[in-house]
């Protein structure tokens, strides 16, 4: 599967867990930790999440003039006025806002609002930071290290993080020790690590799922049995991201069958686990292929989740290679259920066409692509571009396109995931 949105993410709706007696959290030998542990049910549900309107203070005009442009960026969802709110934003800016083109940067990039120009957003984004918006800071380092989007820089993301993270805020910690961990100096990556420890001390779960991640992904701290380990004491059910973790460690041993029996139980509980089971049944990966079971699981998804994944369940149903899992008229209600204000984005687009393409219509799906290439020219997609570049070839050949997956390369695209902090991102891309 594609990402047509590089920002969204799957939001399922969970079933409330019941109470469950303290567990102690010690998963670590006492040279690494003596006291990762979680201290009450409260501490169990701690999720470190990134500070939000972390903005810089300003001078009354300038703080005027960014409020405008704060506005303009929250009625974007009903205006898709991309241009008003970048001459607010460039004023706002230009009076002092630093963060004034974070958000032109951030509304160009995400383009959950507006078609995406990711050669402009950069710019923007560059720009905010270079003038000390800690915001566009740590939306830069996100993108510099996302391998699907086009610029990717390692090195300018671990200097933004290293700066970050001089002051202290915890999710500035989090981000550089997370890129500290997966870099190639195993020294550095221990003390990654340390600090990473120290934050699962105070009981944030994802600090802790990360610290076993590390251990199962490739990388300089990689150590399966010092994973098995960590993944076989006990956890509460409220630790709803562990089940993919342990599928992950799965895979990592070649445990296929064990990975398959794993999914069915946890697709229930999070997206990454759902889109993986999906894969495993349409690929007949450890059992038999199994492509009815494999539209329920997505039907469940859709129903579970916000309508933003309506346009990559039609994805899926235009472009899987058999039947049932191809349908595209189940593909055309789900487009049909897309907001409205939303079915001109160029990636929506891209799906209809291939719907059309599904349906046999190739002329109309040659005119939609078409229309997408001529926007999306120069804006810096670069691979999405070229993909978009083959389906029309394709098209005009009088050929759907349909996923080119396989066994082993879906399987490889899983092991060689890095971005720990999105894994449903990352998931949803494949």
């Amino acid at each position: 599967m594609r990402i047509l949105y590089l920002s969204t993410l799957l939001c399922f709706c969970l079933s409330a867990f019941a109470e469950l007696k303290y567990q102690s959290f010690t998963p670590l030998d006492d040279q690494e930790s003596a006291d990762v542990r979680i201290l009450s049910d409260h501490k169990s549900r701690l999720q470190l999440t990134p500070p939000k309107n972390d903005y810089l203070i300003l001078e009354p005009v300038a703080q005027k003039l960014f409020n405008d442009c704060k506005e303009l960026h929250t009625m974007l969802v009903f205006t898709q006025d991309i241009q008003s709110l970048i001459k607010s934003c460039d004023i706002a800016y230009n009076a002092g806002a630093a963060d004034a083109a974070y958000l032109i940067g951030e509304s160009l990039m995400s383009a959950q609002w507006t078609a995406p120009d990711y050669t402009t957003a950069y710019k923007y984004l560059e720009k905010a930071a270079s003038n000390g918006s800690r915001s566009a800071q740590r939306y830069l380092i996100s993108a510099y290290k996302n391998p699907r989007l086009p610029i990717n820089n390692s090195h300018r993301a671990y200097e933004l993080a290293k700066e970050l993270a001089q002051a202290g805020e915890e999710w500035d910690v989090l981000t550089y020790s997370m890129i500290q961990t997966t870099g190639k100096n195993k020294e550095e990556a221990v003390q990654g690590y340390q600090a990473l420890l120290g934050l699962a001390q105070k009981g944030y779960q994802n600090v802790y799922n990360l610290l076993a991640l590390i251990k199962i992904v490739n990388g300089p701290l990689q150590d399966l049995d010092y994973a098995e380990n960590l993944l076989n004491r006990p956890y509460k059910k409220e630790f709803s991201e562990m089940p993919f973790t342990k599928v992950m460690f799965a895979i990592m041993k070649n445990d296929f069958v064990s990975a398959r029996e794993q999914l069915a139980d946890c697709y229930l509980l999070n997206s990454p686990c759902a889109m993986t089971y999906i894969q495993f049944l349409s690929l007949g990966i450890a059992g038999d292929k199994d492509l009815e079971r494999a539209v329920e699981v997505l039907d469940y998804a859709l129903m579970r989740s916000s309508s933003e994944f309506a346009n990559d369940y039609a994805w899926v149903r235009s472009t899987a290679k058999e039947k049932p899992l191809f349908d595209p008229i189940a593909a055309q209600k789900a487009i049909n259920n897309i907001p409205e204000y939303k079915k001109a984005m160029p990636f929506i687009i891209d799906t209809v066409a291939a719907n059309y393409a599904a349906k046999g219509n190739y002329a109309k799906a040659i005119q939609l692509q078409e229309q997408i290439l001529r926007d999306l020219k120069g804006k810096g997609l670069g691979v999405i571009y070229e993909g978009m570049q083959t389906r029309l070839e394709g098209y005009k050949n009088n050929e759907r396109w349909h996923s080119q997956d396989n066994t082993n390369s879906y399987i490889n695209k899983l092991k060689s995931i890095q971005n720990l902090s999105h894994m449903d991102s990352e998931i949803a891309s494949l």
